[in-house]
């Protein structure tokens, strides 16, 4: 009797809106911290409006949030890791999550995690 099936390749990307809303609330949220003069935050309206009264009133509140996500960033890449090992993931796949895992965050985490071994994925 075999045991189940394994796709030791196993790589996929976050669904494309999850991708583009991370990466205008990453784009605002460092235009904030460290360009609060750029004109593009006039784009986002009350985001932007939040962003420029943000840098100009508590700063310090937006070095820490950037410190608490980089280092959650960090934390999620290296369990991404050892999620792919615990999965019998290989080395390049194992290695492309943790990228794309520090890069996106939980989008990218929760496509690995809803990854099942040996079930037809779809």
């Amino acid at each position: 009797m075999k045991g189940p099936k394994y796709n030791s390749n196993y790589f996929t990307y976050p669904k494309p809106i999850e991708g583009i809303i991370v990466a205008l609330l990453m784009l605002l949220f460092y235009l904030s911290l460290f360009r609060p003069e750029s004109v593009f935050l006039d784009y986002y309206g009350p985001l932007g409006t939040f962003g420029r009264y943000m840098n100009k009133n508590h700063i310090g509140v937006l070095q820490m949030i950037r410190v608490a996500a980089a280092a959650a960033h960090i934390g999620e890449s290296i369990y991404a890791g050892f999620l792919c090992r615990k999965k019998r993931i290989n080395t390049l796949p194992t290695i492309l999550w943790m990228i794309q895992t520090l890069v996106m965050g939980f989008p990218s985490l929760l496509q690995l995690v809803a990854y099942k071994p040996g079930k037809k994925q779809g």
